[in-house]
């Protein structure tokens, strides 16, 4: 049997509540004060000139890789394009854009943004691809996250079908194994209707490319099923058939294994390529099974309890 070291022990006089073991269970020590190493950004990587704007989350990194969640800077956000304004949809510190339009903001933490704050990225125009920097003197992002790409018009991936105007609607967390819908709705302006909205004449059938994406962790072996369809994870293989009714679409989805993944969607055969990607979604396990457990040295096959007064389970 391998020796277990443990080097800190709390005994409690009562009974604790599930939600006080989690608060226990996420606590972190250090051995050496976390200092700030790094920011990441992220996004879904597509965005629509006319729509309201799009989500990006800025969390500060310690050298530990952890959010540093006692970190109370300035950060300066750039689109590197010189177009683009910025809203602060979450977090309690300052938000200056002293340009509107240019681009350009900075954000002040404070002690209850805990390290991390989402911002809504209103980008009308500009340049179609740009990569977002955000520096605080010399520590910047690790351009960890994709290029954001804009268009005319493109795809809503939401959890459910799209409202207009459409409201956030990101896709929760899933179960492994369980269908799940995923609502897909074409979005923006066209050449023959420059009013920003659903795009009603994009409808029948439409042939996409659909494919997933590993987040965390990156890598993996199992696929995303659209449809019962398996589609590729990482790049586009083929095509796929999804109807439409009036620019709105629902496919099913099913994941078989657990972790942060993401829908990507694109049709190749309009005049402009219409692009769209679903939020990261986390897919949790649907349960957790014990089998065969035996005790050691003896092979003895651990007792089965049915309730809470039973033969306790013996770890040796």
């Amino acid at each position: 049997m391998q020796p277990v070291f443990v080097d800190e022990v709390v005994i409690y006089d009562e009974a604790l509540s599930s939600s006080q073991i989690n608060v226990l269970k996420e606590q972190v020590r250090y051995c050496e004060a976390p200092t700030l190493e790094r920011f990441t950004l992220s996004h879904d990587g597509a965005g629509i000139y006319c729509s309201a704007g799009e989500t990006v989350l800025l969390e500060a990194r310690n050298n530990y890789g952890d959010v540093h969640s006692t970190y109370t800077g300035t950060v300066t956000l750039d689109t590197q394009t010189g177009s683009g304004s910025w809203v602060a949809t979450t977090g309690a510190g300052f938000l200056r854009d002293a340009i509107p339009g240019d681009g350009m903001a900075t954000y002040t933490f404070v002690a209850a943004d805990q390290g991390q704050v989402a911002f809504t990225l209103q980008y009308p125009d500009g340049p179609k691809t740009f990569n977002i920097d955000a520096y605080d003197g010399a520590v910047r992002d690790d351009d960890s996250e994709d290029d954001f790409v804009f268009s005319a018009s493109g795809f809503l991936l939401t959890a459910n079908p799209v409202t207009d105007p459409p409201a956030s609607d990101p896709v929760s967390t899933q179960l492994a194994g369980q269908n799940f819908p995923i609502s897909i709705t074409a979005y923006g302006t066209t050449s023959t209707d420059p009013v920003c909205g659903v795009i009603e004449s994009y409808t029948g059938d439409r042939s996409l490319r659909l494919w997933g994406e590993y987040l965390d962790p990156v890598s993996g072996s199992l696929s995303m099923t659209i449809d019962g369809q398996v589609i590729s994870m990482g790049t586009y293989q083929r095509a796929q058939t999804v109807r439409f009714d009036q620019g709105k679409a629902s496919v099913n989805v099913k994941y078989r294994d657990a972790g942060k993944i993401r829908l990507r969607v694109y049709d190749l055969n309009e005049a402009d390529v219409i692009i769209g990607n679903s939020n990261g979604f986390v897919v949790k396990p649907a349960a957790f099974e014990l089998t065969h457990v035996l005790r050691q040295p003896d092979s003895m096959v651990n007792p089965e309890a049915s309730d809470a007064t039973g033969p306790a389970f013996t770890a040796v």
